[in-house]
């Protein structure tokens, strides 16, 4: 995730300690599922599917808690996100929408579960 330098180290450690305790809150009940079926890490529950070297599930939770806590990081900054001149737009970089949506598709990812949620009202 790109910062400009603006979020000190404790702000960024304290944004990401939170992003971990919301994405394992959600992640609970896999928790207790993969432990019932035996699996001791999260390492263990990708049962040898990798990408680039590394367990997918890693992966995914990894990009998880970077995801949210850069949205949270973007909501308390909001000049952050929306500076004068406007570079975030130029960049492409996204918001703090885009972020807790890539958080959300990753946590479903894990979950194995379709991006898509609807519900009949």
């Amino acid at each position: 995730m790109r910062l400009d330098g603006t979020v000190t180290q404790e702000r960024l450690r304290a944004a990401l300690v939170n992003a971990m305790m919301d994405i394992n809150r959600q992640l609970r009940a896999f928790k207790t599922a993969a432990s019932a079926a035996g699996h001791a890490s999260i390492e263990a529950a990708s049962a040898g599917d990798s990408v680039d070297g590394q367990p997918r599930l890693v992966l995914l939770y990894l990009r998880a808690v970077m995801c949210s806590a850069k949205a949270d990081l973007v909501e308390r900054y909001r000049d952050f996100d929306a500076d004068g001149n406007r570079s975030r737009l130029e960049d492409h970089e996204p918001g703090a929408d885009e972020q807790r949506r890539n958080a959300h598709w990753a946590v479903r990812d894990i979950l194995d579960q379709s991006h898509v949620f609807v519900e009949l009202i």
